[in-house]
């Protein structure tokens, strides 16, 4: 029996579930999560997303946002817990996830694998061409909210199909979901044009930040503790700030450091190719996909900026060569 054949069948066999994801949850754990309940509560199961972070404005959009479960602990007793995009059991940030049977569906290559069936498909796009996937195999149609959050899902982890790991499949799910009822003009005027002009403040702080290496193979950008506690003021995200410094010519490996104010300074790393930026990130517990991870760090900022930079410039020396034109 395969991976999603295991998940079909414990589906099929259960009446309650909880689905969640990561903390500061992103397009693809949102979307293809809410898909998820919507399609389970149509053929009979009690299915809630429940989110520690909850849902940050930019996916507020997303049909059955409005029933997420802002929550730092599961009380109910759920016949499983399904985690999406989640490499390891504690990315949710969920307190007692241990007493409940879990689900791993997840699309990144480093999965730790440790819930009771793990569904992990490298070759997926994003988690949503999964969910896509799984509908017929659960009997069940797919109607326009499911196909908004799955286009959501797809798009925003294929950086509007311009990431290298849009495939043919991709397009032909997108097609489905465009034939659906889901509207891509819709989607992208609510993800990309409807931003507050905090987050434009927000951007110019980051950009002020922005440093070119000497080589030109790196950038990077940072907020420190002030910022970031400005952004959470204004419920702003940084999700997408480090696609600044990756769209410089030249730049090989791109970073937007974070200092939270408490606990360790987060790293989002993007990288053309040549740097595994997963497997870099994996130093330090965290993880991702070649071509975008993250990871957190404890240390002060500027530590952790000289430590991340000198470890990555040793890096690109050891994997020198011509960078693109």
């Amino acid at each position: 029996m395969s991976e999603q054949d295991e998940v079909v069948a414990l589906l099929g066999s259960v009446r309650s579930v909880a689905v969640t994801s990561h903390l500061a949850p992103d397009g693809d754990g949102l979307g293809s999560g809410l898909a998820l309940v919507r399609a389970l509560k149509s053929v009979g199961v009690a299915a809630r997303f429940v989110s520690t972070d909850g849902v940050p404005r930019r996916y507020r959009f997303l049909p059955g946002a409005d029933d997420v479960l802002r929550a730092a602990a599961l009380v109910e007793p759920y016949d499983a817990v399904i985690l999406i995009e989640c490499p390891e059991r504690h990315r949710p940030g969920l307190s007692d996830l241990d007493r409940y049977r879990l689900v791993n569906i997840d699309h990144h290559a480093l999965n730790a694998r440790y819930a009771a069936i793990n569904w992990v498909d490298p070759r997926a796009a994003a988690v949503g061409e999964m969910i896509y996937d799984l509908l017929p195999a659960l009997g069940v149609a797919l109607d326009r909210d499911i196909a908004v959050n799955l286009y959501t899902a797809i798009v925003t982890d294929t950086g509007s199909f311009r990431y290298s790991n849009t495939t043919h499949r991709t397009f032909e799910i997108a097609a489905a979901l465009l034939s659906a009822g889901c509207q891509p003009a819709a989607v992208a005027t609510a993800l990309y044009e409807d931003e507050p002009l905090a987050r434009l403040e927000l951007t110019r702080k980051a950009l002020g930040s922005l440093v070119l290496d000497p080589s030109g193979r790196l950038a990077w950008i940072e907020l420190d503790a002030a910022d970031v506690a400005w952004s959470l003021a204004h419920d702003v995200d940084t999700e997408d700030l480090v696609n600044y410094p990756r769209s410089i010519a030249g730049v090989e490996v791109a970073l937007f450091f974070k200092d939270r104010g408490h606990g360790p300074v987060k790293v989002s790393l993007r990288s053309r190719g040549r740097v595994d930026v997963a497997a870099f990130a994996a130093r330090f517990g965290g993880g991702g996909h070649k071509q975008a991870a993250g990871c957190s760090i404890t240390g002060k900022l500027d530590e952790v900026r000289d430590r991340v930079l000198a470890m990555l410039r040793e890096e690109l020396g050891a994997t020198a060569g011509p960078g693109p034109a």
